[in-house]
């Protein structure tokens, strides 16, 4: 019996054979029928010699020490994936609360500019929250806004490495929190609960 006519075999045909297994069968029938088999093994054989002959040449290039290296070198990006969420002042609490999806509010990633400022920040999460400048606590030109973090406290001038007030960027911020993908939040609070 050649390659071929295995192929053509069905389940009923190797029990007959003595291949009692489910699975044995399965098998069988899977490797004989797929041709395309052959040809993706002699692919992958041929993607590592390839590899393998690249890795050659690179390391004699060091060895000679004339070769750049292989890796380009990378770049930063212009943006930053950020968190952007919604606080607004509750006066039983006397917190900013996180404004849930229902209430128009929730979280959105988003992606900024390295040296977006705080002032950049809340543009872009008004332009989330406040939809044509209003939003469901009401009209922006009636509420105080700041830039916070998820503690409720306003992002200001941060501190450096060395104690030293640095500018709040985007860049500088999401450094100051080691995290990858830091949160801010607009903090909004109505006028006549300021005074």
């Amino acid at each position: 019996m050649d390659k071929r006519s295995i192929g053509f075999l069905t389940h009923e045909h190797l029990t007959e054979l003595g291949i009692a297994a489910l699975g044995d069968r399965v098998g069988i029938i899977n490797h004989f029928r797929s041709g395309e088999k052959e040809k993706r093994v002699e692919r992958l054989r041929a993607i590592l010699n390839d590899r393998r002959e690249r890795k050659k040449s690179a390391s004699k290039a060091k060895s000679h020490g004339s070769a750049k290296s292989s890796r380009a070198p990378t770049q930063k990006t212009e943006k930053l994936r950020f968190v952007c969420g919604w606080k607004h002042w509750n006066d039983d609490l006397e917190r900013y609360v996180q404004k849930k999806t229902a209430q128009g509010g929730g979280s959105r990633e988003v992606d900024i500019n390295r040296d977006a400022t705080a002032g950049d920040c809340i543009n872009i999460c008004k332009s989330f929250f406040f939809h044509g400048g209003v939003s469901p606590e009401g009209d922006e030109s009636m509420m105080t806004f700041e830039l916070g973090n998820y503690h409720g406290q306003p992002i200001s001038d941060l501190a450096g490495s060395d104690g030293v007030p640095i500018k709040f960027t985007a860049e500088n911020y999401k450094t100051s929190t080691g995290l990858a993908r830091p949160r801010i939040y607009i903090h909004t609070r109505q006028l006549d609960d300021c005074g």
